[in-house]
């Protein structure tokens, strides 16, 4: 699943394919399941860098709300912060 595929930190995305060992690209492709569809499909070129590929999935899959919710909370701290109510 595209959750599966996005645990470590999307460590799945972020290295290509030739770059792992024979052993190691094994074991991914045991990971793999026979489906009888698809309720999306993606398509991306390993010429990308990983962590923009790990990053543009979590914001497609709806990490995008916890993104915002985070700045938000930042911002708040900081505002906080400076107005002295919450110690550094």
């Amino acid at each position: 699943t595209l959750r599966e595929s996005l645990r470590r930190g999307g460590s799945l995305w972020r290295k290509n394919p030739e770059q792992l060992t024979e052993g190691t690209r094994a074991e991914l492709y045991q990971k793999s399941r026979l489906t009888e569809h698809l309720d999306i499909f993606m398509s991306h070129t390993w010429a990308s860098g990983g962590w923009s590929k790990a990053l543009s999935l979590l914001m497609q899959s709806g990490c995008h709300v916890a993104l915002i919710f985070s700045f938000f909370g930042m911002v708040l701290a900081t505002l906080l912060y400076h107005a002295d109510i919450l110690p550094m």
